[in-house]
């Protein structure tokens, strides 16, 4: 009977936590967004101390995985139940070796919605559901060119008045603006994401002309319910 529950729970464990659960002990990814929504993903995957390999979660739609040019670093596809990862090998390899690692993905979500004013709302960030601490994470997304954030709707985890900086910066890489995910660990389990609505600065001109000539219309009739008749 103790045989049998000791069975059961040990293939629990094993649907619960997805095979090779390794995170990286650093992970650099840059994503380029194209103004069709596509994206292409360059990043660099640190292994673990005497680990030879890593998984690190990737978006349901990634497709051309490569693992650099090292022949003998692998990069697979892997899924664990409605989960997605890249698996990383490398065999053999030194320690706290550097893997470049790139991927596609064929549209980022948000990007072919639009909301009112043009806008698209998009997320980026990662959700560690490797099962294991991933030691420094950081992460930027690159805007297609001519986009603009015009707000940032939600930060995870909150912000509130105990954060002493904010977890992202709002910068520009060769003259397209770019949202960074600041270096931060990221425990088994937790997440860090910026959720904003981005759209093109030809959209924004034409909404900030609107809104002016909603003010100015304004004023011009408040002025005129507020003017002394004369006489």
């Amino acid at each position: 009977m103790v045989a049998r529950v000791a069975a059961a729970l040990a293939g629990a464990l094993a649907l619960a936590v997805p095979a090779f659960a390794q995170a990286p002990e650093r992970y650099v990814e840059t994503v380029v967004l194209a103004p069709d929504g596509s994206a292409r993903v360059a990043a660099t995957v640190t292994l673990p101390r005497q680990e030879t390999h890593a998984l690190v979660p990737v978006p349901d739609t990634a497709k051309n995985v490569r693992a650099g040019e090292a022949a003998s670093a692998s990069a697979t596809l892997v899924s664990r139940g409605d989960r997605r990862y890249v698996r990383i090998e490398c065999l053999p390899c030194g320690e706290g070796r550097a893997i470049p690692l790139t991927y596609t993905v064929a549209s980022w979500p948000g990007m072919s919605a639009r909301l009112a004013h043009d806008n698209r709302r998009i997320s980026y960030g990662i959700v560690n559901t490797t099962g294991d601490a991933i030691g420094m994470f950081e992460g930027t997304i690159v805007l297609p060119p001519g986009f603009a954030v015009t707000s940032v709707d939600s930060v995870d985890p909150p912000v509130t008045d105990a954060t002493v900086a904010l977890p992202y910066v709002i910068s520009q890489r060769e003259g397209r603006q770019a949202v960074t995910i600041t270096e931060r660990a990221i425990p088994a389990g937790d997440r860090v994401r910026v959720t904003a609505r981005i759209a093109e600065r030809g959209s924004l001109r034409v909404l900030l002309a609107v809104l002016m000539l909603t003010a100015v219309a304004y004023l011009v009739r408040f002025r005129d319910l507020t003017a002394i008749p004369k006489g």
